[in-house]
């Protein structure tokens, strides 16, 4: 991958939250124990360019695109695992919120979006990455333990999806309430009173529809919420809703790829949202040969 061009290397390291998700859509036995969070990060020790994808995702991905096998295994990225962190007090200092990030629904993974992450960890941000087990293709645990969910061409219905959509924001605010053990157990300064979203595809529309979920939430009291992005993904849940209860209150930003068509008839629900917003929205569509999966690093 190309190098993140801030001033910062990027250190990563992972944590394993024991999170119960009963009536789990996507699990063998319809309930799971646990989620996995990576954390990047800005660090002043050095990076180098590494293999870093599990072998077990490259290897789906080798066959999906047909490529020869260990073409994906091969690809590297410029990390630190386990780096020292800034101190708090030059963490501090940037006055920077910590970013949540989601990934597209099924796939890819948060670590297939190292491109976009690196670069914003680069720049100072703190990002916090959920994934939920058995949804991807393949989720691996530090430990080795693996998760292997739906096939990358997976297109369940729409009631599948919108509980997806539920328990990725029952994820994001366990997540969110763990965030200072977190910090404490990996020794990462997190700016734990300033926060932001955003996410691709359906992890987008969980984005947006995260604030929402917080207003209110007695874990996110003394919280604030400075916007979010969504990442060409169709709303879905609270955020979709007909009513001026979908004003977040805050800057959003809808970044679309040139095959989505924001149109009544493709996709009315990014103009719907839009028209409630009382603060700063934005709808931009990449064009040209943009596709939906150019927004990570496939």
């Amino acid at each position: 991958l190309p190098p993140p061009t801030g001033p910062y290397n990027v250190g990563l390291k992972p944590y394993v939250l024991d999170h119960a998700t009963p009536n789990d859509p996507v699990a063998p036995t319809n309930a799971s124990r646990s989620i996995l969070v990576n954390v990047y990060y800005p660090t002043h020790n050095r990076a180098v360019s590494q293999r870093y994808l599990w072998e077990g995702l490259t290897a789906i991905y080798d066959a999906y695109y047909r490529l020869p096998v260990g073409s994906f295994n091969n690809i590297t990225a410029k990390l630190n695992y386990n780096a020292k962190p800034l101190s708090a007090k030059e963490s501090g200092r940037l006055r920077l919120p910590t970013l949540l990030f989601g990934p597209a629904m099924a796939g890819p993974p948060s670590q297939l979006y190292t491109g976009l992450i690196s670069e914003l960890a680069s720049r100072g941000f703190p990002v916090v990455t959920v994934d939920h087990p058995w949804e991807a293709p393949y989720l691996e645990y530090p430990d080795g333990t693996a998760f292997t969910g739906h096939e990358v061409t997976w297109s369940p219905c729409a009631p599948t999806i919108e509980a997806i959509h539920a328990y990725r924001l029952f994820d994001n605010s366990a997540v969110l309430d763990a965030l200072p053990r977190i910090a404490k157990e990996l020794s990462i300064p997190l700016n734990l009173e300033h926060f932001a979203y955003f996410g691709h595809s359906l992890g987008g529309s969980a984005a947006i529809s995260q604030i929402l979920a917080e207003r209110g939430r007695f874990g996110s009291q003394g919280k604030e919420f400075l916007g979010a992005i969504d990442i060409d993904g169709t709303l879905f849940g609270i955020g979709a809703r007909n009513s001026s209860w979908v004003d977040i209150r805050a800057p959003s930003l809808i970044l679309g790829s040139s095959g989505h068509n924001p149109s009544p008839v493709f996709d009315p629900t990014w103009a719907l949202f839009e028209s409630f917003q009382s603060s700063w929205v934005k709808g931009l569509r990449i064009l040209g040969n943009s596709n939906h999966t150019d927004y990570s690093d496939l």
